[in-house]
């Protein structure tokens, strides 16, 4: 009778405990509880998810670092070959990334002005009835440098503009010719040529040019030429 008792005694200690294993496997909701450790395929294809992101937004930055640097080295080459065929000389601009001198001493250049003082005595009408509305045309060894505005139904005004030339040529060897010429709406009169050579000149400044047609005396125009050094930035 004792061991009878025993047993069904211990059976019903193994069911308590086996219904305490069941009741701590759910949650208190009566939902399964979350998995303490991730599976470990799903973690490395995560790992390898969160690499291959990072790959890509660090080549996406040396793509763009790459190319601003190329735009930056495009940017400088421009610069200094328009300086180099501007001035002429290589060294005002040595410092090729930054396309700037490296000296802060101002750099100076001469350059020649040629300045157009009057327009005096027109005698030579090209419209019937009406004065010229006159301006000149400048010219050095054939290349134009630039025309005056004109002036509206004058045969004398004054005129004062000036035009710059730089040029690797002797000075003494340019030779200026002036075209005066009376502005009209279709196309512009010719009044008149005039001639300054630099080389049979002793003075430059506030000479008359005599301006002529077909022989014939028509006009003179007041100019001077001289030289003025201007900073190179």
């Amino acid at each position: 009778m004792g061991n009878s008792n025993s047993k069904d005694t211990l059976a019903v200690e193994q069911d308590g405990l086996m219904d305490n294993v069941e009741q701590n496997s759910e949650s208190p909701t009566g939902e399964e509880a979350p998995a303490k450790v991730e599976n470990e395929g799903d973690k490395e294809e995560k790992e390898v998810e969160e690499q291959h992101e990072g790959g890509e937004e660090k080549g996406e930055e040396e793509t763009l670092r790459d190319e601003k640097e190329e735009e930056d080295r495009e940017v400088s080459e421009v610069r200094n070959a328009f300086a180099a065929a501007i001035l002429g000389d290589d060294r005002y601009v040595e410092n090729v990334d930054a396309g700037l001198p490296k000296t802060t001493e101002k750099l100076m250049e001469a350059v020649m002005r040629v300045t157009i003082h009057t327009i005096e005595g027109i005698t030579r009408d090209t419209d019937v009835g009406t004065d010229p509305d006159p301006f000149v045309e400048i010219y050095a060894n054939r290349i134009l440098l630039g025309a005056t505005r004109p002036k509206k139904d004058s045969n004398t005004c004054e005129v004062d503009e000036s035009f710059f030339i730089k040029t690797k040529t002797d000075p003494q060897n340019i030779k200026l010719r002036f075209s005066l010429k009376d502005k009209d709406h279709m196309d512009d009169d010719v009044i008149g040529h005039g001639y300054f050579d630099l080389g049979e000149e002793d003075t430059t400044n506030d000479q008359i040019v005599h301006l002529k047609w077909k022989g014939k005396e028509v006009g003179v125009i007041k100019i001077s030429v001289d030289f003025q050094n201007v900073v190179i930035v």
